[in-house]
């Protein structure tokens, strides 16, 4: 019986070692796949923070700037504590130095800024959306006046709420 071989000494693996093999590998790759998964949504969610942080700090820094230049509130053209608030300044157009009047908005999820009656330009950038916008007159016993500005930015599925205050200096 020269011809015949112990099993033994063959190489491979069995029906069985395959499967259990196979059933690991799978595992593995499973979990693999999850955590790709998990790693890419949070990276969308990171960069959906840092669009809305970088769009609100644009925003309120120009609206912050334009009404510390201004010199008065139009009140019967502005919109107070409801949004969509509306926010219409008396100003002047450094360029020019005649009067001019700044208006913030919004149209549906954008936030415009239109000076005197020239085209509006959109403040915000077309990866985050504007949900509410709201602003609210502040008035002491002193002359001066303020406002207070509430902002909430969406970007995905992410959402945060801002706020800023800004005196006229102008009018005082």
């Amino acid at each position: 019986m020269a011809g015949f071989q112990n099993k033994k000494n063959f190489p491979g693996f069995t029906l069985i070692e395959v499967l259990f093999y196979a059933a690991i590998f799978a595992v593995v790759s499973i979990l693999v796949l999850d955590v790709i998964f998990l790693m890419a949504k949070t990276t969308k969610q990171l960069k959906a923070g840092r669009d809305i942080n970088s769009a609100a700090a644009s925003i309120i820094e120009r609206m912050t700037r334009e009404i510390k230049l201004a010199d008065g509130i139009d009140v019967s053209e502005s919109s107070f504590d409801a949004s969509p608030g509306k926010l219409v300044l008396n100003s002047i157009d450094f360029k020019t130095e005649e009067s001019a009047t700044i208006a913030f908005y919004l149209a549906g999820t954008n936030l415009m800024m239109q000076k005197n009656s020239l085209a509006a330009e959109t403040l915000n950038s077309p990866k985050v959306k504007v949900n509410s916008l709201v602003f609210r007159k502040i008035e002491n016993s002193v002359q001066s006046k303020a406002v207070k500005i509430e902002l909430e930015i969406k970007a995905l599925s992410k959402t945060e709420k801002f706020y800023n205050s800004a005196i006229l200096r102008r009018s005082y």
